[in-house]
């Protein structure tokens, strides 16, 4: 692969050089114990990240820090951080806590991460030399070791971690699994990574004013029941726990023990439609909560409260035959098993 005039450009716009990916398990747990709610001291995290015995490596912690602000994951406020709801779900997918990425860290940095980072424009003009080859997949040159910078050497070696990028010696390709994120990268023209980010942000504002929405019709529904002190006890919790599998706690009624018993999933859509994405983290949570679990479905949404609301108590129930929820695959994961040639 040989460094263009454009990638060198890129390489002076300021971007961090990657770390090792795994540096950022290290860090962003770290960061997420230290935070108190209002952030985390950037000072005592760098000094907490290094005294932390991690996979037995040493690592420049303000480098980790840029980095993951340039991914997503991490954003910054004067002295203090917090980590992005992208990087509070990153640190989810890592339940075991393990210094390594698990399969499914690979997988949202490559499909959620990387595509609205500040490296998006590098990676299109890297895949810009990829030529689909003799079995269809787009593979490229290994890098020329004549022009290599260190950001696109580690910027490589980063997409080669997610496994993004695979392949040995003189050749790359791209994964088959991340082909489509590949050709969206490179198909500027269809939608630009302004227009992908604006896309994404005004998601993440709706389904953060639909929760917000949500809990407040909980408390006004309560206090026309006349329990007060459970309606001011209603709250989000997806903001502090992203797999809990749902995202508002509230009460039926007067609640005695004060304990909440209704646990809400807020669904939000701007179209007309009772259709939505339900993840299996969330499907897990209603079977084992069964009747206390709710969807919130808020279609024709809007902000003006100009919607339609659908309330659905124990979807799971639903499933059976006849009910009215229907599970629709929208992707599969698949298992190639090769078996030994019978002998004739």
């Amino acid at each position: 692969m040989i460094l263009t005039p454009e990638m060198d450009s890129a390489a002076v716009d300021g971007l961090p050089i990657p770390t090792p990916a795994a540096e950022l398990n290290r860090f962003l747990f770290t960061a997420s114990a230290l935070d108190t709610g209002e952030g985390a001291a950037y000072d005592s995290v760098l000094s907490a990240a290094a005294a932390r015995n991690f996979g037995g490596r040493i690592a420049d912690h303000a480098k980790t820090f840029a980095f993951g602000e340039a991914l997503g994951l991490l954003r910054r406020t004067g002295e203090r951080f917090q980590l992005t709801r992208r990087g509070k779900r990153f640190l989810s997918l890592n339940k075991e806590q393990n210094y390594e990425l698990t399969v499914d860290q690979q997988r949202f940095l490559n499909l959620e991460c990387i595509g609205v980072s500040k490296y998006a424009k590098l990676i299109a003009e890297i895949l810009a030399e990829f030529q689909l080859d003799a079995k269809g997949s787009l593979a490229a040159p290994a890098l020329d070791n004549r022009r290599p910078t260190d950001l696109l050497i580690n910027l490589v070696g980063f997409l080669r971690e997610t496994g993004f990028l695979t392949g040995a010696g003189d050749t790359m390709r791209v994964a088959p699994a991340v082909q489509p994120e590949a050709a969206r990268l490179l198909s500027g023209a269809v939608i630009s990574l302004t227009e992908l980010m604006a896309i994404l942000e005004a998601r993440s504002k709706r389904a953060a004013t639909a929760e917000l929405w949500v809990a407040e019709y909980e408390r006004q529904r309560l206090r026309a029941l006349g329990c007060v002190v459970e309606a001011d006890a209603v709250r989000i919790i997806s903001e502090h726990n992203v797999c809990a599998g749902y995202d508002v706690e509230s009460f039926d009624t007067a609640a005695r023990p004060f304990v909440y018993n209704r646990f809400i999933e807020v669904k939000s859509t701007t179209l007309e439609t009772t259709e939505f994405i339900w993840s299996q983290n969330e499907i897990e949570t209603a079977r084992r909560l069964k009747s206390l679990y709710w969807i919130y479905l808020l279609s024709s949404y809007q902000e003006d409260d100009s919607h339609d609301l659908t309330l659905i108590q124990h979807p799971v129930s639903e499933l059976r035959e006849g009910g009215r929820l229907v599970l629709e695959p929208l992707t599969y994961r698949a298992v190639f098993t090769a078996r030994m040639a019978l002998a004739s």
